[in-house]
């Protein structure tokens, strides 16, 4: 909106996007979609979703992995097996897709689910350290004792070494343990890009 207020005030687009560093088509299709109410601070923006899929579920298949899904209460494999038995045939993928869109996924009674604490803007060293070692503990006791710095929050991956015992381990010693999350992988790509580093 600011750059549609310079426009409103007299500049040309192509100085406007020069002035903020956008591009000039980029500045036109703002000036076409802002609001014309001067108290207007933002312009209102659509999303670019599709409304459908040519090839999505048809609405008859849907209903029935949600029906057996109520019916059953077994995974995705199971019920995709069950369709086919009776003759609905519908991918694995399309299952588990249809299950969550309709929040009917529900969390495994053997999977360790981990907690995602905040993570802290590294703004000096030592407030955010990745880990990765198979000796995890005893590298971080040793890390600790020649680093110029403290360590305040340590972030590892999933590996089954920085298990609860581990986390229990790094409070005591008065640091806090987060994990990475799961299929994000700029959370640790400094770590992961000087591990090929020494690979190399």
């Amino acid at each position: 909106m600011e750059a549609v207020r310079l426009v409103r005030l007299g500049w040309s687009t192509r100085k406007v996007a020069r002035h903020m560093g956008f591009t000039q088509s980029a500045i036109v299709k703002w000036v076409k979609r802002a609001p014309h109410d001067r108290r207007a601070q933002i312009i209102p923006t659509v999303s670019s979703r599709p409304h459908q899929h040519p090839h999505e579920l048809a609405p008859d298949i849907v209903e029935a992995v949600v029906t057996y899904r109520k019916k059953y209460h077994r995974g995705a494999e199971v019920l995709q097996e069950l369709l086919r038995r009776d003759g609905i045939l519908v991918s694995l993928s399309s299952v588990k897709r249809t299950l969550k869109r309709n929040e009917l996924t529900y969390p495994s009674k053997w999977k360790k689910w981990h907690q995602y604490p905040p993570r802290p803007v590294p703004e000096r060293p030592g407030i955010l350290v990745e880990i990765d070692t198979h000796r995890s503990l005893r590298f971080v006791d040793g890390a600790k004792i020649i680093s110029p710095f403290g360590f305040q929050t340590l972030q590892s991956d999933h590996g089954s070494e920085f298990s609860k015992w581990f986390t229990k381990r790094i409070m005591e010693r008065s640091m806090a343990h987060r994990h990475s999350r799961v299929r994000t992988p700029n959370d640790n790509a400094h770590l992961e890009r000087w591990n090929r580093t020494l690979q190399d």
